[in-house]
This record gives structure tokens, C-alpha cells and sequence, in this order.
């Protein structure tokens, strides 16, 4: 049957054994844990871009809900264009006659000068002609300024998207007045992202400027990405300083908003 010491002493082994195994994986993680310090940070877009209103109007429609992710040029929302469309019909049609005017101007000038070969015409009228023709030349240059004035207004009664990314506000309401510049949305870019915290005194000795450090983004399974320190800024007065970490390769699926930690070494580099 064998000594029971031995066989005590092979089963305590064995356990160390699988004990030894089963804690090597975590070896690292424990180690990292040791060495940092973990501050809650949050994802935020390196630019936020706020669009207003670039023409005056009443909102009739909305074209896409706030939080939703869009693409550069996608219709946020609609602003009434019932005005901006008379206006350019208005600008066509003095357009259309100025266009008319130089023509007969034109045509008249020509005449005359036929004439004149024929010494049945004056210098003088000539002048008056050549005048005439620049003066409607202008006119209709203006009138054409007009035309593309009108349509640049009416396009802007619808309001895009500038740049893809998170729709993140969207103020108005549909039957809202909108005056000349008013707010409209803001968008957050989703391919430049960054991670802010908020530092002590203690912690933000151990950083600097263009340091590389991880940051652990909360996702179904967590991960760590590397990133580089984009920003250090604090006041004396309350002792925080602000941290902004540039992420270089955000996991997929990340949006401005998610939680983070920034990992921050516990003695300076």
C-alpha cells in the first residue's frame, strides 16, 4: 500500500505544482497592477465640432436622432426653404432680363458700328453704346452673383453633417425658429479619439508630455491600447491637472463617452 507520508508528500506537490500553474497567468497582470496606478478617464473626441445654423428659419423635419453615428454630408436636420426658393426664382428671373438687356445692347452696338462705316452714325452715339454694353455687362454679372447667392442660401437650409462621427447634441425642435447662426448639433469626430482624466499633484509628476502610456478601455472584453501623453494642463489654485492621451489605435467599436483608465506609473520614468 505504500508509506501515507510519501503519498503526503507526493499530493502536496502535485497541488503546488497546479497551483504554481494556475497563478503564472495572472503573474503579469499583477506585476502591471503593482507598477500603476489606475485614474477613471473617459473617451472623448480630439475634436468636437459644433454646426449651426447658416440660414434663418423654421426647423421642419429632423433627419437623424441624437447619439446616432453619420457619415461627412448626411442630413441632420431641415429648415423651411419656402423663401430661399421664391427668393432664387425672384434672382432668376432678373437674371434672365439682364442677360436680355445686354443682348439688345449688344446687338445695337453692332448695328451702329455697321453704320458707321457708312459714315451714318456719330462718334459720340458709339461712346454712349460702348458704355451702355459695360454698364449691362455688370449688371448682369451682378444678377448671376444674385442667382448663386440664392441657391448657395437655399442648400443651406438643409444641414449637413461636416466631418463622420457621433451626432452627440441636437438642440432645436422641429417647428423651432432659427435665427442666423444659431446652434444646431454637435459632432464628435470618431477617428481621432483621446482619453481625459484628471490628475493630483502626486500622480501628474509621474507623467509627461509625450510619454507613452496604456489605457484600459471598458468593452465587453477589456482592453488595453498604448497611447501618447497629447496633453498636461492644471491651475495652482485647485490642484488638478487634466491629462489627454491620444489613442493611436482604437479598438473598433469605441465612441467618444465609453469609460477608461488611464494607467499611470507609480514612480517617474
Amino acid at each position: 500500500m505504500g508509506d501515507p507520508r510519501r503519498r503526503s508528500q507526493v499530493t502536496r506537490a502535485t497541488t503546488l505544482t497546479v497551483l504554481a500553474l494556475l497563478a503564472a497567468p495572472l503573474e503579469p497582470l499583477l506585476a502591471q497592477e503593482n507598477e500603476t496606478t489606475a485614474v477613471e478617464a473617459r473617451i472623448r473626441a480630439a475634436r468636437e465640432i459644433d454646426v449651426s445654423a447658416q440660414v434663418a428659419g423654421v426647423v421642419v423635419a429632423h433627419r437623424i436622432e441624437r447619439n446616432t453615428l453619420v457619415e461627412k454630408n448626411a442630413v441632420i436636420l431641415e429648415i423651411d426653404p419656402t423663401f430661399h426658393r421664391i427668393a432664387l426664382e425672384n434672382a432668376k428671373a432678373r437674371s434672365r432680363k439682364a442677360e436680355s438687356d445686354l443682348k439688345l445692347t449688344s446687338q445695337e452696338l453692332d448695328r451702329e458700328m455697321n453704320l458707321k462705316r457708312g459714315d451714318s452714325t456719330s462718334a459720340a452715339e458709339i461712346d454712349r453704346l460702348r458704355a451702355a454694353l459695360a454698364s449691362a455687362q455688370a449688371a448682369r454679372d451682378v444678377a448671376q452673383a444674385a442667382v448663386d447667392d440664392s441657391r448657395h442660401r437655399l442648400d443651406r437650409c438643409t444641414v449637413r453633417a461636416p466631418e463622420s462621427g457621433l451626432v452627440s447634441e441636437l438642440w432645436p425642435e422641429v417647428g423651432e425658429t432659427l435665427g442666423l447662426g444659431a446652434p444646431v448639433a454637435r459632432v464628435l469626430t470618431v477617428q481621432d479619439l483621446i482619453a481625459e482624466a484628471f490628475l493630483s499633484p502626486e500622480e501628474v509628476v509621474r507623467v509627461e508630455r509625450g510619454q507613452e502610456i496604456q489605457v484600459a478601455i471598458a468593452l465587453p472584453t477589456p482592453t488595453t491600447v498604448t497611447g501618447r501623453i497629447r496633453e498636461l494642463a492644471g491651475a495652482a489654485t485647485n490642484r488638478i491637472f487634466r491629462i489627454r492621451v491620444a489613442l493611436s489605435e482604437p479598438p473598433a467599436g469605441v465612441l467618444a463617452g465609453f469609460s477608461a483608465r488611464i494607467l499611470i506609473p507609480r514612480r517617474k520614468r
